[in-house]
């Protein structure tokens, strides 16, 4: 009896180990968005939002949708770390998200200024320019 508790234990321990992923394999997946003017100026100081559907008149002109937003820097760069809000190996292998720029046209509405969609795989870092 002993020999076949002392057996379940450790093929219990065995099973238990074998099915957990590793704390440590958080890859760094992240979107860098680069904003330039027209005439190919960099724009610092522009906010930058993430959303998981592509903005339009039906779904919404609205940042107040967004998943999340990013000031650019001096170097007009909006850099979203996208590890810190979903695992992608829970969610699925791949997401597609969009990165809007807007402009306040009245009290409730907002006009798109500029908007990319973006596919990524965890662990990706994908480099995107939005024009205004």
């Amino acid at each position: 009896m002993k020999k076949i508790l002392n057996l379940l234990l450790v093929l219990s321990f065995v099973v238990g180990m074998s099915s957990c992923k590793k704390d440590d394999e958080n890859p760094n997946t992240k979107v860098v968005i680069t904003v330039k003017d027209a005439l190919g100026k960099v724009k610092p100081n522009t906010t930058v939002h993430m959303l998981d559907e592509a903005a339009s008149e039906t779904l919404g002109n609205n940042p107040i949708f967004a998943m999340k937003s990013v000031v650019t820097d001096d170097n007009g760069v909006a850099t979203f770390e996208l590890q810190e809000l979903f695992d992608l190996d829970v969610t699925a292998t791949q997401t597609t998200l969009y990165f809007t720029i807007f402009e306040k046209s009245s009290f409730t509405t907002y006009k798109v200024l500029a908007t990319a969609g973006v596919t990524i795989k965890r662990g990706e870092t994908i480099n995107k320019e939005l024009k205004l």
